[in-house]
C-alpha cells in the first residue's frame, strides 16, 4: 500500500481509502468483516458519512 503525509500533520494516509456509505444496504452485517479486511490491506482512511439523515440520528 502507497501512503501520502496529509497535510503538514505528519499522519500518512492509505491511497487507496474505503467508502462506507452503502453499508446499510445490509443492515450492517458485514461492516466489521469489510473493515477488518480493508485493514489488514494496508488502508487506514475511511470515509464514513452517511447521507441517510435516519441513519445519523443512531
Amino acid at each position: 500500500m502507497k501512503y501520502r503525509e496529509l497535510g503538514n500533520t505528519g499522519l500518512l494516509v492509505s491511497e487507496i481509502g474505503l467508502g462506507c456509505e452503502s453499508f446499510a444496504e445490509d443492515g450492517y452485517r458485514n461492516t466489521k468483516k469489510l473493515l477488518d479486511e480493508a485493514q489488514s490491506q494496508g488502508i487506514n482512511y475511511f470515509d464514513l458519512y452517511a447521507s441517510d439523515p435516519k441513519l445519523r440520528r443512531l
